[in-house]
């Protein structure tokens, strides 16, 4: 990389502290195996994750629930959307949190190369709960309506049924065309220490088969996302962060809960059979 550019000049030197503080942090703890796991996601979110985000974003960890009656089961990193809701137990500790309002959800293992298998069965369970948005309500009114309207021409009636529109893009970019989030929670996983090599890392986000989207290691510190992003030394930690930003910072009308969380998703395919 040019030494002329501002990351070098600039924020190469803040990351790099930023960077010891945390590692000082990880040996100070002597790595105390399962009981340094609440340690371990403190301090990445202490030093690193809230020093950086503006300060109306939200870390927590707890268990993400969805509309299909799914849970992931205890998650280390919960990034919540800055205007959504979520459920602490008594006051504090592990929260209850609803899929829509999850920006991404981060796993933080001290070695992640005796830990892969682990980080990846949690990412795998946060996979399987799917989001319900707007355009997926819509989908689902699909159905209602349809068998509204067909009853009401049955009757000799005009189709009075609002029509659902699917807007998936709120402006043109060649950089930026969605609206919404993905359907699925972005999973981030991050290794204080991790493999020797960007290629065993590379293989095993290929191997991970789209649950994990992104790679962060701290020693070495190398950074992998499947959108394509890659890179060693202290550009790493600049590109983890900016490849969480592009989930977090979303401007998006979010669907009624209420019509999610207290309805069975059955009900609109119960009615369309009447």
């Amino acid at each position: 990389m040019d030494n002329n550019t501002s990351f070098e000049i600039f924020l190469k030197p803040r990351l790099e502290a930023i960077h010891k503080m945390m590692m000082a942090g990880f040996y100070g703890s002597g790595e105390l195996s399962s009981a340094s796991k609440g340690h371990e996601r403190e301090l990445f979110v202490n030093t690193f994750l809230s020093q950086i985000f503006p300060p109306n974003y939200r870390f927590g960890s707890g268990d993400i629930i969805d509309g299909h009656t799914k849970k992931s089961g205890q998650v280390d990193i919960v990034i919540e959307y800055a205007n959504f809701m979520s459920f602490p137990y008594l006051f504090g500790g592990p929260r209850l949190y609803l899929a829509e309002g999850v920006a991404a959800a981060i796993e933080t293992k001290s070695n992640l190369g005796g830990q892969w298998d682990e980080a990846l069965a949690t990412a795998t369970k946060i996979k399987e709960l799917k989001r319900i948005f707007i355009p997926d309500r819509d989908k689902e009114l699909a159905l209602m309506l349809d068998r509204s309207g067909a009853y009401a021409r049955a009757l000799g009636h005009p189709g009075t049924s609002p029509q659902p529109v699917y807007e998936t893009q709120s402006y043109s970019s060649l950089i930026v065309n969605e609206k919404y989030p993905p359907q699925q929670i972005p999973v981030f996983i991050v290794g204080y220490k991790g493999w020797q090599n960007e290629g065993t890392l590379g293989e095993k986000l290929r191997s991970a088969d789209g649950v994990v989207d992104a790679i962060l290691t701290l020693e070495p510190l190398m950074y992998r996302c499947r959108r394509g992003a890659s890179s060693q030394g202290f550009a790493a930690l600049f590109q983890f962060i900016d490849g969480l930003f592009h989930y977090v910072q979303k401007n998006f009308m979010q669907a009624p809960m209420n019509d999610i969380y207290f309805m069975p998703r059955n009900l609109y395919e119960q009615f369309s059979n009447v």
